[in-house]
């Protein structure tokens, strides 16, 4: 199975994502900068992710069903889950870390 989405990234043309599987091996293009390097994009992450933000001129109830079906059994699958759990736990982190920090400066600023 293979996916090809155009991606509106920073730059003024889309980049192209292409997923593609074989068996249980799940692999992934972008001509982003950072696919082009090798290194894992946001727009690869996000979408495999379920994000839709950067997909254009697709009808993306049907492109996250067949992501959703490549990733499904992949060797990728058990990887973006503890990547989606680890990007929860940092949201909530970074929140407690902001409350700290404001209480902490509270405490700091206090007169005597």
């Amino acid at each position: 199975m293979r996916v090809v989405l155009s991606i509106q990234g920073s730059s003024d043309d889309p980049y192209e994502v292409v997923f593609e599987r074989e068996g249980e091996v799940l692999t992934g293009s972008c001509t982003c900068k950072a696919g082009l390097f090798g290194q894992i994009c946001k727009h690869r992450l996000l979408l495999l992710s379920g994000d839709e933000t950067y997909i254009s001129g697709s009808d993306f109830v049907k492109v996250r069903d067949q992501l959703k079906a490549l990733v499904a059994g992949s060797d990728l699958e058990v990887e973006l889950d503890r990547i989606c759990e680890l990007s929860e736990m940092k949201i909530e982190i970074d929140s407690e870390l902001k409350k700290r920090k404001k209480h902490m400066a509270g405490l700091l600023g206090r007169s005597f």
